[in-house]
């Protein structure tokens, strides 16, 4: 027996309770839902203030991860924000990685002045610009990297 009454071989999870692992990325997701105040909330609210510096809306970089998202999700008919969005006229990651997929339903640079990008796992877990400030959003997916 280790410490506390645990085994010393007992595997422990490389995220926080109640995230989900994901090898391939080597980091934690979230589902979290029911909130307001449109995206703006999801990034700096909900994941970067309520899970740490190290936390932001998810940044998708592959087919296998797009579709593991949409695992996280209690129904299909649910839409996320993501962490893609416009910042004074250019597009990025909210985590500043490389932007090196994207799975856009329609034509990703729309002429809004505001936007950021939703996540609809109903039609091939497909992205759609929208307006930032809009609260029909059902949730946010935050992501962060796992200690691993």
């Amino acid at each position: 027996m280790g410490v506390n009454g645990m085994s010393l071989n007992q595997k422990t999870s490389p995220c926080p309770d109640g995230w989900t692992y994901f090898n391939a990325t080597k980091s934690c997701y979230i589902y979290k839902e029911s909130f307001q105040g449109g995206w703006d909330n999801g990034e700096f609210t909900v994941c970067h203030g309520g899970s740490g510096s190290n936390t932001h809306l998810v940044s998708i970089h592959s087919a296998f991860e797009n579709n593991f998202i949409a695992t996280l999700l209690p129904n299909p008919a649910i839409a996320i924000w993501i962490g893609y969005h416009s910042d004074s006229g250019s597009f990025g990651w909210t985590d500043n990685s490389i932007f090196d997929y994207s799975n856009f339903n329609t034509d990703p640079y729309p002429d809004n002045l505001e936007q950021c990008t939703a996540y609809f796992a109903i039609g091939g877990n497909g992205w759609m610009i929208q307006p930032c400030n809009i609260n029909d959003i059902n949730g946010v997916v935050c992501k962060q990297p796992a200690n691993v």
